[in-house]
């Protein structure tokens, strides 16, 4: 539950591409990437994950898989990280599952992180799931 508290406390902070800092902005990548670092997740040699592009090209994608353990979609649990893609090659969205069959994501369209329910569409848009290493 650290992990869905953390993500909880940024509900409101508006979205800005590559923003990082907690009450100003943060998109979705920085969203999952902070968290990782409020609870030191992230390897001494970790470099943020900045200049990637708005549409999708698979750089996410790749530092997920190297810092995160995949697991599958039907294991998602609360503090999880779900990965969306909406019809390109590389995906492009991610959220935190929380215990309430929601999600919270940093989200342009709303302008800001927000909690939605995980179903229909968000399903369906449904890549992969990821857990942070070294929390339970």
């Amino acid at each position: 539950m650290q992990i869905v508290n953390e993500a909880y406390s940024w509900l409101g902070t508006k979205f800005i591409h590559q923003a990082r800092l907690k009450g100003v902005g943060i998109d979705c990548a920085g969203l999952v990437e902070c968290i990782a670092q409020t609870f030191q997740l992230v390897p001494n040699d970790y470099v943020p994950i900045l200049n990637y592009p708005r549409d999708p090209s698979g750089i996410v994608e790749n530092i997920l898989r190297q810092h995160m353990d995949q697991i599958n979609v039907s294991e998602i649990k609360p503090g999880s990280v779900i990965f969306f893609g909406f019809g390109e090659k590389f995906g492009q969205h991610l959220g935190i599952y929380t215990d309430k069959g929601t999600f919270i994501h940093a989200h342009n369209t709303t302008g800001k992180v927000t909690e939605v329910t995980y179903i229909g569409f968000w399903i369906k848009h449904t890549l992969a799931a990821f857990d942070y290493r070294g929390i339970q």
